[in-house]
């Protein structure tokens, strides 16, 4: 869901919104940052062992943690996130009503810089020198939207949108920022689940959990 470049890209961002909305962090986290790294993320584990277990009415049900442990499966598969995991203090997920959100809370300056590709690099100097004093200090960034089905696949609704904190930045601003569409945050959710052969048919948020309903 988050690359190293986008979760900074986000910070830099801020300019003049509000501090405090800024700086807001989760007082409790599903996953923690000692969990995190010791347990093994592997790519598709989650989905193997739900998909194992199914119902017969095809479908699917992720409670607030699985969807958090989800994520961290989705960072540790990707070379470049595998890396911004080591620096996750934890990850979140809440489920209110017909939204979801989900974040990493992360302190920059544990950031490995030098194995970090070079664009990376050089954003996390831009943010030092604009906003020296986020490198400091934990930050929570998160997505928050509407999850819809189209032609199979997980799609954000529209007005979806990118936190640091309590701070909203639109999808739109953030793509203008760090070159980050829409679409592309999209598909790295999606393509992650079809990478497990999965093809939706439908979902749901309810009782706290996100059902989805696999095409027969």
């Amino acid at each position: 869901m988050y690359s190293a470049c986008g979760l900074i890209g986000i910070a830099t961002g801020i300019g003049g919104y509000g501090w405090r909305q800024a700086t807001y962090l989760p007082t409790e986290y599903q996953l923690s940052g000692s969990a995190l790294q010791s347990e093994s993320f592997r790519a598709g584990q989650l989905l193997d062992q739900k998909l194992t277990s199914q119902t017969e009415n095809n479908e699917i049900a992720l409670s607030e943690t699985e969807i958090s442990h989800l994520l961290a499966e989705g960072l540790a598969a990707r070379p470049n996130s595998k890396q911004l995991l080591q620096a996750v203090q934890g990850i979140d997920t809440s489920i209110q009503a017909d939204r979801i959100e989900t974040g990493v809370v992360m302190n920059l300056s544990d950031l490995p810089v030098e194995t970090l590709p070079a664009e990376v690099q050089q954003a996390i100097a831009r943010l030092e020198q604009t906003l020296p004093v986020l490198m400091e200090r934990d930050v929570y960034v998160s997505i928050t939207g509407r999850p819809l089905v189209e032609s199979g696949r997980l799609v954000l609704d529209p007005s979806a949108a990118i936190h640091i904190g309590r701070l909203k930045l639109p999808l739109a601003d953030l793509a203008e920022q760090v070159g980050i569409t829409p679409t592309e945050i999209e598909r790295s959710i999606a393509d992650h689940l079809e990478r497990n052969g999965i093809s939706l048919e439908a979902i749901t948020l309810e009782d706290g959990q996100m059902v989805i309903d696999l095409q027969s």
